[in-house]
């Protein structure tokens, strides 16, 4: 989850880990790419308006992304 709202990150983070998922959040762009990077989640859940590096300029950085160990990768 990357949102520059820690309280709203917070309360959400606690509601999915009740329901059972792992959840990891991030408070800006930078802290969230470094987050996709190390788990590759299943789920990204994104913030639009936020400092420096706004939603849509992450979701367009996460559609190029490619995972290096993915063997369908192009």
């Amino acid at each position: 989850m990357v949102d520059d709202e820690s309280a709203l990150c917070e309360v959400l983070k606690a509601r999915l880990e009740s329901f059972g998922y792992a959840v990891a959040t991030a408070l800006d762009g930078a802290q969230g790419w470094q987050q996709l990077i190390q788990t590759l989640p299943d789920i990204v859940l994104l913030d639009i308006r936020m400092p420096q590096e706004d939603g849509f300029t992450f979701l367009r950085k996460l559609r190029s992304f490619r995972d290096p160990q993915d063997p369908h990768r192009e």
